[in-house]
């Protein structure tokens, strides 16, 4: 991850990245719930994405990929 400010890219790895890797390797119903409120919280204009072992969201033109395993 590239990020022009340090804290951002600290915050991600040590909160937003196992909180995705825990989503993404729960059995099934937490999975689905996880998933689900994830995308609950993206803008409108924001497509989330559940790509089985990752998740990312993408906004016209442009995908981001939070993790993938």
């Amino acid at each position: 991850m590239s990020c022009k400010k340090p804290e951002v890219t600290r915050l991600y790895f040590y909160v937003y990245q196992p909180v995705a890797a825990n989503a993404i390797f729960a059995p099934e119903p937490i999975r689905s719930d996880s998933m689900s409120y994830m995308s609950f919280w993206m803008p409108q204009n924001v497509q989330f994405h559940d790509w089985g072992l990752g998740i990312g969201w993408s906004v016209p033109g442009w995908t981001y990929t939070v993790v993938h395993y």
